[in-house]
């Protein structure tokens, strides 16, 4: 039996120290749109970025956990963007969020990268990556 197609990427699930303080830095960093739906637990958060969505999943005893090892900053990811990166560089840097590492060469899924790598308020790794 053939295995049946994938037809594309819908959301990551990010595991949190603080949910609200991870919304606004996604928010202010990055420009997602926060999400907030109500359930029994509490109020439960998504981002949504273009082309993807990001559940943010609190680390504390007794949440509703869709991952069995819920440790904050256990994440990386690469979103990609048209802009130069030094324009992010800039923006990052007028945020108050350092450049870990880059501009550097990676190669992903679409290709070689210029990319730049910097951290969330958990230590997530993110990457921002463009074609050169």
């Amino acid at each position: 039996m053939p295995m049946p197609a994938l037809a594309g990427f819908d959301h990551l699930m990010l595991v949190v120290a603080d949910p609200e303080a991870s919304v606004a830095f996604y928010r202010r960093v990055l420009g997602a749109q926060p999400v907030t739906i109500a359930t029994k637990m509490g109020p439960r958060y998504q981002l949504d970025l273009p082309g993807v969505r990001l559940s943010v999943q609190p680390v504390e005893p007794g949440a509703d956990r869709a991952v069995t090892r819920a440790v904050p900053g256990a994440a990386h990811f690469c979103l990609l963007t048209e802009a130069p990166l030094q324009d992010w560089a800039a923006h990052l840097e007028a945020e108050g969020v350092a450049v870990e590492m880059g501009p550097v060469q990676r190669d992903g899924r679409i290709g070689l990268l210029d990319v730049i790598y910097f951290r969330d308020p958990d230590d997530t790794l993110i990457e921002i990556g463009r074609l050169p």
